[in-house]
């Protein structure tokens, strides 16, 4: 028979089927070959392996053969891929560049921070953090008057100064007493050497027999100043408007035609009225701009009172009016001043009359619209400081940040003192006005003297003549409760100066004194004047340095939640730092807690 599958070299390819194989067992599909030693040609169909994976447990597990994960609470220190090893209260810190980007750091004994000192530090100073992000002492910033700039080498007679904010000015006027005429300029004032520029002297009225002069600044877009002055001849108030510039010192005068509007027409007798008497005073209402214009007669006795308006050019006049008692009485009053309370919207009036011995005050509402001149609700005038002898009211000056008046008096309590009234003008008219009072000064000394506020202080300024200097005081107000500090002297010369008045300038934080200089040959004359100061200031301590630092050094400063070393405390006692960098158990002004102390000689940073 033929060779058909197998040949002379084998088995044919692709002739050996399942058939042919000598397995133990019949096949099922799906089934495969495996050696199986001890059966049936060594060979058996079986399934397939069917392999699980187990489950890992331990710190790094899985399931079957999914995800290994690390297992909670599991991962120790010596897991950590850390760039040093640990000492016992080490915390781990980020830092890039080192290996695993981790490392064991120290923690601080208590919180600092790190600046560069402006000026040097002592350990356990005070320190305040500067505008430029620098630290500094706490300290004592000492007075200094700058150099005096005359404005008028002829003799004033009156003075008022203001600020106008819109380009930020100084703007004086005076009147002069060898005829009476009406100047004005404006100022600069340089703060870097306390020095104040002038412009060109402008006159605003070359008609004689001025004697009053007071003027208020309206704040507005124009840069405008009200200016109003008293011509005894005839009696008349007028008032102008000057304008400043961004751009020099000079003024524009507006001059309703080349006469002033008539603001009051009353036959006024007010013989010295620049020396002991106020009798003229002007305040503006810088939300509506509307003024009210106020004047007291010393032969009838009377207060007239009008408002004013600007239009373009022109000042106009409304309704004059006129105040009384309650009880209808209307002479004997000796002196008038007016302020506009900018919280409360209203002006404030305080007159004096001898046959009383009191103090009165009176309001007016604001004008009702834009553009109004008429004054509206005026009350009659009611005590307000009783029993004062024969007093004068003398300047007066509010306070938006206090949110309070201030009157400068001068009363005659066993003997002539220059006294500060403290008013709140929302209370109910009458003696509950006055919150508080202070006295500055028993030197009488023809009684000149003047106020105004400070915000950079948070102060009011009180100037005076004593022993024939011009001096001034610093009142402090806390919750209603004044101090004034110890008399400082502008100037030592003999019998220096009068007419005083004087303005704060924000932009600079520096006051404006403007008076006649006796001991110049009387010129019309402004000085610069930076009050004692701080440089601590409400918000800006932070702690105390931790050691001693030169000027531009890396200070570390020791900040709340610290402590810092003194000595003689008392402990459980708060402690407040001074404006001299010192500390005391008394807030200062401003109040800036310390910190509370834990030991005699440990202070908790607060």
């Amino acid at each position: 028979m033929a060779l058909t599958k197998i040949s002379t070299g084998g088995v044919k390819d692709d002739t050996a089927d399942e058939a042919k194989l000598k397995v133990s067992n019949a096949g099922s599909n799906g089934q495969f070959l495996q050696k199986q030693s001890g059966n049936t040609g060594g060979l058996t169909w079986s399934d397939a392996n069917q392999y699980t994976h187990p489950n890992h447990s331990g710190e790094v597990t899985s399931t079957a053969d999914g995800a290994q994960v690390i297992a909670d609470d599991v991962v120790d220190e010596a897991n950590l891929k850390v760039s040093n090893a640990p000492t016992n209260g080490y915390f781990l810190s980020a830092q890039s560049g080192n290996t695993g980007g981790l490392t064991w750091a120290e923690v601080s004994a208590a919180p600092t921070i790190q600046a560069t000192a402006d000026g040097a530090l002592a350990a356990n100073d005070p320190a305040i953090i500067n505008s430029d992000g620098t630290v500094s002492k706490a300290a004592t910033i000492a007075a200094l008057t700058g150099a005096k700039a005359e404005l008028d080498t002829n003799e004033p007679a009156a003075f008022d100064v203001v600020y106008d904010k819109t380009n930020n000015k100084i703007v004086a006027c005076w009147v002069i007493s060898a005829g009476g005429y009406v100047y004005a300029t404006a100022g600069t004032v340089n703060a870097a050497n306390n020095t104040i520029t002038w412009g060109n002297k402008l006159t605003v009225y070359n008609s004689d027999s001025v004697i009053q002069i007071a003027a208020a600044a309206t704040q507005n877009s124009n840069g405008e100043v009200v200016i109003c002055w008293h011509r005894s001849t005839g009696g008349q108030v007028r008032a102008m408007s000057v304008r400043t510039s961004s751009s020099d010192n000079n003024l524009t005068l507006y001059d309703n035609g080349g006469t002033g509007e008539l603001c009051i027409d009353r036959t006024i007798d007010t013989t010295n009225s620049y020396g002991n008497y106020r009798n003229l005073d002007l305040a503006w209402d810088t939300d509506k701009q509307t003024g009210m214009v106020i004047q007291c007669s010393l032969s009838s006795g009377k207060i007239f009172a009008t408002g004013l308006c600007i239009s373009g050019t022109t000042i106009t006049s409304g309704v004059e009016s006129q105040f009384t008692k309650s009880d209808g009485t209307q002479g004997g009053w000796t002196s008038v001043v007016v302020t506009w309370d900018e919280h409360n919207k209203k002006f404030f009036i305080a007159a004096s009359r001898h046959a009383d011995d009191d103090i009165f005050g009176a309001t007016c509402n604001a004008h009702t619209t834009t553009g109004n001149d008429d004054l509206q609700n005026l009350t009659n005038l009611l005590p307000i400081a009783e029993s004062i002898g024969d007093g004068y009211v003398r300047d007066i000056d509010y306070s938006l940040a206090e949110k309070r008046v201030m009157l400068h008096s001068l009363v005659n309590v066993s003997g002539w003192k220059h006294r500060l009234y403290l008013i709140d003008v929302a209370s109910t008219l009458g003696t509950s006005m006055v919150k508080a009072s202070v006295d500055v000064s028993d030197d009488w000394n023809s009684g000149v003297g003047c106020t105004t506020y400070n915000p950079n202080l948070k102060k009011w300024l009180v100037q005076v003549k004593e022993s024939n200097n011009l001096k001034y005081s610093l009142v402090t107000n806390a919750e209603d409760s004044l101090t004034a500090s110890t008399l400082l002297a502008n100037f030592s010369s003999t019998n220096n100066g009068s007419a005083l008045q004087v303005a704060y300038d924000p932009d600079t934080t520096r006051m404006v004194l403007v008076f006649r200089d006796i001991a110049d040959g009387d010129d019309a004359t402004g000085v610069v004047i930076r009050p004692i100061d701080s440089t601590l200031k409400e918000g800006n301590f932070i702690g105390f340095a931790n050691a001693a630092y030169s000027d531009s050094a890396t200070a570390t400063i020791n900040v709340v939640g610290n402590t810092t070393t003194k000595s003689s405390l008392t402990p459980g006692k708060k402690y407040y730092v001074q404006t001299d960098g010192t500390l005391s158990t008394t807030a200062g002004s401003p109040s800036v807690l310390a910190g509370i102390a834990l030991s005699s000689t440990k202070l908790l940073i607060k």
